[in-house]
């Protein structure tokens, strides 16, 4: 699996979770950004992302 980062048609940027063998999308969550990110994704140790923008630094955990 793999994160990154999807803005939009909406003009939303939202991560999204990949399956890198099949290219099938397995999840996505909204963060709430109207601004195209893409700074980084730095990975957590469970199944969690850190996400930061030009505003804020969040945590996103998937379970």
């Amino acid at each position: 699996e793999i994160v990154i980062n999807d803005f939009t048609r909406d003009g939303t940027d939202d991560l999204i979770v990949v399956d890198i063998l099949t290219g099938d999308l397995l999840d996505r969550v909204q963060t709430g950004s109207r601004i195209a990110n893409g700074m980084f994704l730095t990975p957590g140790g469970n199944r969690d992302v850190f996400y930061c923008t030009t505003l804020t630094v969040a945590r996103v955990v998937w379970r």
